[in-house]
């Protein structure tokens, strides 16, 4: 019997998450992680998704 697979949408590894939060968008990249285990997070926030993935892009652009 064959399976099927159904298409999600899925970000790749290492580019972040973005949800929506009240009236904004956030996102959020991790960038490392504290010596205890907890992770760094950077985050974003825009009245729009393309300006959280823009601002997201530039910053990763920036430390790269």
């Amino acid at each position: 019997m064959k399976m099927m697979i159904k298409n999600k949408k899925r970000r790749a590894n290492g580019t972040g998450t973005i949800y929506r939060s009240q009236d904004n968008w956030v996102g959020q990249i991790t960038i490392g992680r504290h010596d205890d285990g907890r992770l760094i997070r950077k985050s974003f926030t825009d009245k729009t998704k393309l300006g959280v993935i823009k601002k997201m892009e530039a910053y990763r652009t920036e430390m790269n």
